[in-house]
């Protein structure tokens, strides 16, 4: 009977006892132990429904950071050669290879990329219409650079060069506020 006593008492003291206070304390409120076990149950709830939310809104930051740098740069490409168009208009007539050749290569890579960073704009917010007006601006663009062989031709062709370097002037604005908008820096 001695022996059955030792053991009882060792169990009722509980191994567990050389652990910190609180684990004792915990062992020695037997009701304790379910209130901890649904604490830990509804903590593993709440963590089972906000991680995937957590990694969706990461997931939705990343799409907006990559349309965001893609819309830039289609913008600041586009920019760039309009204003390459425009500081090559020295050249226009003397050149015709140049007259012909410049606006389907810089600018058709400069179009698709603004068509590409437009698949995006539901991801750029307050900036997608922005970058859309844009887009139309340079086809605008684009466009009007077609008639430069008819300007030349008429003999207006300084009074073209002006008003293209004008709407080149508008185009770089709209460049700067749209990536200015992105928070990146405007060049």
């Amino acid at each position: 009977m001695n022996l059955n006593l030792t053991v009882h008492s060792v169990t009722a003291l509980g191994p567990s006892c050389v652990d910190p206070a609180w684990l004792c304390w915990i062992e020695t409120h037997p009701g304790l132990a379910g209130w901890v076990q649904a604490l830990g149950v509804l903590a593993t709830i709440i963590i089972a429904i906000l991680s995937p939310m957590w990694s969706e809104y990461l997931v939705e930051r990343r799409l907006k950071r990559t349309a965001a740098i893609k819309a830039a740069n289609a913008a600041s490409r586009a920019a760039g050669s309009a204003e390459a168009f425009v500081q090559g208009a020295d050249g226009w007539g003397e050149d015709p290879a140049f007259d012909r050749a410049f606006p389907r290569q810089a600018f058709e890579s400069a179009l698709a990329d603004l068509r590409s960073a437009e698949t995006n704009l539901p991801h750029l917010g307050l900036v997608g219409p922005a970058l859309a007006r844009f887009s139309m601006a340079f086809v605008g663009f684009v466009d009007l650079t077609q008639q430069m062989p008819d300007a030349r031709r008429a003999g207006k062709l300084p009074e073209f060069v002006e008003f293209m370097r004008r709407r080149c002037a508008d185009l770089a604005n709209q460049h700067r506020a749209i990536v200015r908008a992105l928070g990146f820096e405007a060049e």
